[in-house]
């Protein structure tokens, strides 16, 4: 990637982020805009409903042209399918996500995995996902296992490529890099290592083996996360992205929280007070999620200290959501068929519903957004789709607050 083609794409990034409409998303849509969010939003402004649709970096590297293991492998395609997809969110679909200056690398979902001898396998179509051979079968392969070696540990030679050649490519621009965190649940991280289906079996059959399991990955999580502060020379509890009195909060993907994968008591008995213990390592969390049906576990979910947002997937009830978690921000996401199948009056009817619904139950901050967006015809045809799915719900949130 030549350095004059990364400049103009940095040049086009920079005159959108300083723009009025920006600016006005910045601090009249938005509070605290460097919040991790989904990728370094914020949080919504009361009253304000703001309505996101981001398309993944894979199917942006594909409508370039670009193959997506380089994407996720070259710091250089990385910046430039980065940017160019935020242009072109900015500029087409015209979403409520503004341009921020700092942005983060993401890895791959493989990431924390790779620590402990999962292997990330890579494509050119697809996002990187994590080779489906168990790594963990019992307790022996379990103590051989050691903390995240900060350093040399799975992926970090690349993250630390990464964080080095990105940083030199935006110095002096006022952009600026975040240095790969640890995002995924430690169940999350068990399922990948142990596989589903054997984790399941292991937590009814043999409950003290994957107590052990997700304790050892707690304690892994916040080791890196200690190691990553101590890297960047910020102490554990940091002055997160916030600004002044935000602490540097995890983000917490556990997709594999939900029903049926899991019971609620399995939840509440075997993973939720690691949960407990890993918020409390880093005074809460930004950003609690799960794409499944968690709606008999949010009571428990709730427990969890000081979350700042909590995702409320297209399986998870937005009125029970609402009730226990409306005194905070709400993610609420609609499935991605919703933006590329559904009729205009179905579009309509969904938004409008979920913004009823959480302004009966008092939810007071929410933002809607659809789920992953992965290619789904041509990018032509997935552009318009999504353009026109932000331009109806805009307008159902609209007619709901009439």
């Amino acid at each position: 990637m030549k350095n004059d083609e990364i400049t103009r794409v940095i040049e086009r990034y920079l005159a959108l982020a300083d723009s009025p409409r920006n600016q006005d998303l910045l601090h009249k849509t938005w509070l605290r805009p460097n919040l991790a969010y989904i990728d370094d939003i914020g949080v919504p402004q009361p009253g304000v409903v703001p309505i996101i649709a981001v398309p993944q970096l894979s199917m942006w590297a594909r409508k370039m042209g670009l193959s997506v293991a380089q994407t996720f492998t070259d710091p250089a395609v990385y910046l430039k399918v980065f940017l160019t997809r935020e242009i072109d969110r900015f500029t087409q679909i015209g979403d409520d996500r503004p341009l921020n200056k700092r942005f983060p690398v993401l890895l791959g979902g493989g990431f924390e995995a790779a620590f402990f001898g999962s292997r990330q396998v890579y494509s050119d179509l697809e996002d990187p996902w994590t080779d489906r051979n168990p790594v963990i079968r019992g307790l022996e392969d379990l103590q051989r296992l050691e903390l995240p070696d900060f350093h040399r540990g799975g992926l970090m030679p690349l993250a630390h490529s990464f964080f080095e050649e990105l940083s030199q490519l935006v110095a002096g621009t006022g952009l600026e890099i975040t240095f790969a965190d640890w995002g995924r649940s430690p169940f999350s991280v068990a399922t990948i290592l142990c596989g589903m289906e054997p984790l399941a079996v292991a937590l009814l059959n043999e409950p003290e083996f994957a107590k052990h399991l997700l304790a050892f990955l707690t304690q892994s999580a916040i080791h890196y996360r200690r190691a990553r502060a101590k890297f960047l020379g910020q102490p554990a509890l940091a002055c997160g992205p916030g600004g002044p009195g935000e602490p540097d909060k995890p983000v917490f993907h556990d997709d594999e929280v939900n029903v049926p994968s899991l019971s609620p008591r399995s939840y509440r008995n075997l993973i939720l007070p690691l949960e407990k213990e890993y918020a409390a390592a880093f005074s809460g969390l930004q950003y609690w999620h799960s794409c499944g049906n968690v709606t008999p576990m949010i009571p428990a979910i709730r427990e969890i200290p000081d979350i700042t947002i909590f995702h409320c997937g297209p399986w998870t009830d937005v009125g029970r959501a609402a009730d226990v978690f409306g005194d905070i921000t709400l993610d609420v996401c609609v499935h991605a068929m919703d933006v590329y199948e559904s009729p205009p009056e179905a579009v309509t009817q969904k938004v409008r519903g979920i913004v009823q619904t959480c302004h009966a139950r008092g939810a007071r901050s929410f933002s809607i957004r659809p789920g992953i967006l992965q290619s789904f015809k041509s990018p032509e045809e997935d552009l318009d789709a999504i353009a026109r799915w932000v331009h109806l719900a805009r307008q159902a949130v609209e007619g709901a607050a009439a």
